[in-house]
């Protein structure tokens, strides 16, 4: 028989608390094993199937029943969900940040700052979430002054950033400007005197030369109003200028030459016109006039042994040698053609040609070069025969034999051609010099371009010739012509100036062999500035470069 304990039956209950009692009526035969998996593990989920056993209410979870929301779910499980909520809805209406643009303007959020919903609007956001009718206005509370909390600090952090963003912006403005400034301030020419701070008036058709002991001199001259018989007296750098005479005894006279002697500083002035002003009749002379200070004038000869003429060339050599070439009579408007050399101060003439190749012209460019590989070189530069002119004659022999150069024009950057005139546009009144070197400048001028261009303020410049006196070892063939061929010179364009164009200047070139423009004529009228090609920083360059965009900006009437 067996031992009761294993003989019960299931349905025969023992007492209550006993080892083998099952835990309640009809459960299954496993009921014993359960109730010992419920005693060891009392934490059990309460989500089991009825069929399983529910808990009791004395096991260890079962003290949370009391607490839990009538869906069944936890007040903490809710909260997070509500949060989960609440995010979702901020992050739809957020407005977003523009965080390409950062790196270049971190200000965008002045344009577009963080969108914050009203407490009405929340709420709502959160019930079209929730799908439900009440909302913890407690969690919309705190939501809202973290929202505003969380603003005030971005706003702060885009104001850092935006003040941060004016200063780099400030500073790059300045630095820039500052560049600018000082980029359009260099010009490769300074400005020495003008104005009120040049002694002379403003003239056209002078003189102007530089001697020996640096001194500038300008003499004659006219407004076209008058004419003027003054001399003044100027130092290298433009800053003095002291009046030598005020009627000099060769009259009042524009078209004129000064030229001077670098032996001993002598000053000579040749031609020119007594009258061609206002309503007075041209009177052109061909006296000559030497002083050996610019105060006291003695006439060398009143009628030289060439016509009377105005707007000719001349130059004087290092030996004293006067060249005069060319020019106006007065009479007409043809010009001269011929060549005259004096050895004796201006005394004595005679001609080199009566009839050079050259069409006879006047207002043209005459100079010689002083040095560089072809020294004694004269050369004869555009003019006017009837029409502007843009040809350039040169001569070897001190201007007996002439002839017509050819130059390189390089066409769309691509290939080059060989003409023989020069690159520049024909233009009379013009003004050439060379320095010691060789290099020929030549400046401004009177075009058939319209408008603003009419004057011209271009910088030409020609390099000195190639030298023929080649070594040994550079010679390629035993016939000279073969080595010492060589491809034309081209015309270089130089910086544009900060002078105005103008035409009736006059050119001379110091001591170190740098030119210089004096006068003349421009757009706005007559002009008495001094100008040296150098480079310089100057404010005077910034005003010809606005002068300049101001004419281009607002052309004349008759520039069409």
């Amino acid at each position: 028989m067996s031992s009761p304990g294993r003989g019960a039956s299931p349905r025969s209950a023992s007492p209550r608390g006993g080892k083998d009692a099952s835990p309640r009526a009809g459960a299954s035969p496993r009921g014993g094993r359960g109730q010992d998996d419920s005693a060891r593990s009392p934490g059990r989920s309460p989500g089991r199937s009825p069929g399983r056993g529910s808990r009791s209410p004395g096991s260890g979870s079962g003290g949370d029943d009391s607490a839990r929301s009538p869906s069944g779910r936890s007040p903490r499980s809710k909260r997070r969900k509500e949060e989960e909520l609440l995010r979702k809805a901020r992050k739809g209406i957020r407005c977003p940040q523009c965080r390409c643009c950062r790196p270049l303007c971190p200000c965008m959020f002045c344009c577009q700052p963080d969108a914050m919903l009203t407490r009405d609007e929340l709420v709502q956001q959160m019930r079209n979430a929730s799908q439900q009718r009440t909302v913890n206005m407690a969690m919309v509370d705190d939501q809202l002054s973290n929202d505003r909390d969380m603003q005030m600090a971005h706003k702060r952090k885009w104001r850092r950033r935006w003040s941060l963003c004016c200063c780099c912006w400030w500073i790059l403005l300045l630095v820039g400007s500052t560049l600018g400034t000082v980029y359009f301030a260099i010009g490769s020419w300074s400005l020495l005197c003008s104005g009120k701070y040049c002694g002379f008036s403003a003239r056209m058709h002078l003189g102007s030369t530089f001697t020996p002991s640096k001194k500038i001199i300008i003499a004659a001259g006219t407004n076209t109003l008058v004419n003027f018989a003054d001399v003044w007296e100027g130092s290298k750098d433009g800053k003095t200028w002291n009046v030598l005479t005020t009627a000099a005894p060769f009259g009042p006279r524009h078209g004129h030459a000064l030229l001077c002697d670098s032996r001993n500083g002598a000053l000579f002035v040749l031609g020119g016109d007594l009258g061609g002003v206002g309503a007075q009749a041209s009177r052109p002379v061909n006296d000559v006039w030497r002083s050996a200070d610019g105060k006291a004038w003695s006439v060398v000869t009143s009628r030289a042994a060439w016509s009377q003429r105005k707007f000719f060339g001349s130059v004087i050599d290092e030996n004293g040698h006067i060249f005069v070439s060319g020019g106006l009579t007065g009479y007409g408007t043809g010009g001269l053609n011929d060549v005259w050399k004096s050895e004796d101060g201006g005394n004595s003439w005679s001609a080199l040609t009566l009839a050079a190749p050259w069409t006879a012209r006047f207002s043209f460019a005459f100079t010689r070069l002083p040095g560089g590989t072809r020294p004694g070189r004269l050369y004869v530069l555009g003019g006017d025969d009837g029409r502007k002119l843009h040809d350039v004659w040169m001569s070897d022999d001190g201007g007996r034999m002439w002839e017509l150069m050819s130059f390189t024009h390089t066409r769309e950057k691509r290939y080059s051609v060989v003409e023989e005139r020069a690159s520049w546009i024909p233009r009379t009144t013009l003004a050439a010099i060379a320095d010691k070197d060789g290099l020929l400048t030549l400046t401004g001028g009177l075009t058939d371009m319209p408008g603003i261009y009419r004057l011209s303020s271009e910088v030409w410049q020609l390099a000195a010739p190639p030298s023929t006196d080649l070594a040994w070892y550079d010679r390629k063939s035993q016939d000279d012509r073969l080595n010492t061929a060589v491809t034309p010179l081209q015309w270089e364009l130089a910086t544009a100036p900060p002078w105005t164009g103008r035409e009736g200047h006059s050119m001379f070139s110091d001591d170190e062999s740098t030119p210089h423009i004096v006068g003349g004529q421009d757009a706005t009228g007559m002009k008495n500035d001094v100008w040296k090609m150098a480079m310089s920083v100057d404010v005077n360059n910034l005003k010809g470069l606005y002068t300049r965009g101001t004419a281009l900006l607002n052309p004349p009437k008759d520039a069409g």
